[in-house]
């Protein structure tokens, strides 16, 4: 993916309004959601942009109870 292209995890967070809503409705920590961003270089903890599948179910369920429009192509990195 280009470099100048949102990942995943960017895309998703921002139709939430941010990381610390989508936080919220997923009853995770904003923290959590941040690193789903964020690169393992460097030794970090990041996830490369990919969102864990096992939040899949729930972020499609809260996109739908918030009117948010997701494809199935907004949660993968292609």
């Amino acid at each position: 993916m280009p470099d100048n292209q949102p990942n995943a995890a960017q895309r998703v967070i921002k139709k939430f309004g941010g990381a610390y809503q989508l936080a919220s409705i997923l009853g995770l920590s904003p923290s959590t959601v941040y690193r789903w961003g964020y690169g393992r270089d460097g030794g970090g903890h990041g996830c490369q942009g990919q969102i864990p599948s096992e939040h899949f179910p729930a972020i499609i369920e809260a996109a739908k109870q918030e009117g948010i429009t997701l494809r199935a192509k907004d949660l993968v990195n292609c």
